[in-house]
């Protein structure tokens, strides 16, 4: 017969009781349980001690467990990687769920919180360019009909980049609440929001799809190794 244990983990005002399948865990009969409770005390060192759990991709710490709001779950780093050009780095980008995953009909169909991490590595890079590489990327990753519904929303993330200077060590977030919808910041301040889940799915697609914006990045971010 199965045991239940509590744990019990506080620090810093973060607490929470945990509820564990002694017998389950130790086993290794429960996968999903012994992946929500990795999460959960990742997310307990990131977030609520002096231990940053993070990696070093190209001299910048990109971390392991964030939280995007504190009515939010922890997310974790699903995958990143690097745009290279003539031997130095243009920008890293990555990906963040709640939980692993390696395809893109099931990041589409989870419904948690997400970002998508663009950290500029040089001052080289114009909005021009960000908004055609996007614009490339949903046009040949979405249906007409998706684009056509979704115009206006794509146009008020146009704008956020008018008159826009994307500088080295720049670091965009484009967040996806369930409460809210995409939310997009720039050196942690908050640009625009765009209502629903449909805009960021679209915007996924030009990442993740058939034919992305930087194959390199969308393997990484699926979570493929090698």
């Amino acid at each position: 017969m199965s045991k239940i244990g509590i744990c019990k983990v506080s620090c810093q005002g973060f607490s929470c009781n945990y509820h564990i399948d002694l017998v389950a865990f130790l086993s290794g009969e429960n996968e999903n349980m012994h992946a929500h409770i990795k999460l959960y005390i990742l997310a307990v060192l990131a977030l609520g001690s002096s231990v940053v759990m993070a990696k070093d991709m190209a001299g910048v710490e990109i971390k392991d467990v964030i939280r995007l709001s504190p009515e939010t779950n922890p997310i974790q780093l699903n995958g990143a990687s690097t745009k290279r050009k003539a031997a130095h780095t243009i920008y890293i980008g990555g990906l963040y769920l709640q939980n692993e995953k390696h395809s893109l009909s099931d990041i589409l169909a989870d419904n948690g919180p997400k970002r998508f991490l663009f950290y500029c590595k040089t001052n080289k890079i114009s909005p021009e360019t960000m908004i055609q590489s996007f614009d490339q990327g949903m046009t040949i990753n979405n249906s007409p009909d998706t684009l056509k519904r979704i115009q206006a929303k794509i146009n008020k993330f146009h704008n956020v980049w008018d008159g826009l200077t994307i500088s080295q060590g720049d670091e965009i977030w484009i967040d996806y609440l369930p409460e809210e919808g995409t939310r997009i910041s720039i050196n942690g301040k908050v640009k625009a929001k765009i209502s629903g889940k449909d805009f960021y799915d679209a915007f996924l697609r030009a990442w993740l799809g058939k034919y992305p914006v930087n194959a390199k990045i969308k393997h990484a971010m699926l979570g493929h190794k090698g």
